[in-house]
């Protein structure tokens, strides 16, 4: 092998390699744009902040423990029939 055309697949790995890696970037930001809730723009719609706040941490604990949906609504409903209302009503405002 010549150590041109060493140097070109070395070339075209990198460019290859660069792609991928934006191609990636991009597909992480468009799931971030999905999935990326404003939770303040909600919490004027709410009228029991402290049920919000004790609901956004349950969520935020099963989202960080990867915690499937049947799971969530378990963790949910230990925290009372209003926690489980207010789910329903916040879902509803998320586009």
């Amino acid at each position: 092998m010549s150590d041109d055309w060493r140097a070109e697949m070395e070339a075209a790995d990198r460019e290859s390699a660069a792609a991928a890696d934006e191609e990636l970037k991009s597909s992480i930001e468009r799931i971030k744009a999905l999935t990326s809730v404003d939770h303040d723009a909600l919490r004027p719609q709410v009228s029991d902040s402290a049920t919000y706040d004790a609901l956004i941490k349950e969520v935020a604990e099963a989202t960080r423990r990867n915690e499937s949906l049947a799971q969530i609504a378990e963790r949910i409903g230990r925290l009372s029939n209003a926690a489980v209302d207010l789910a329903k009503q916040v879902s509803a405002l998320i586009p």
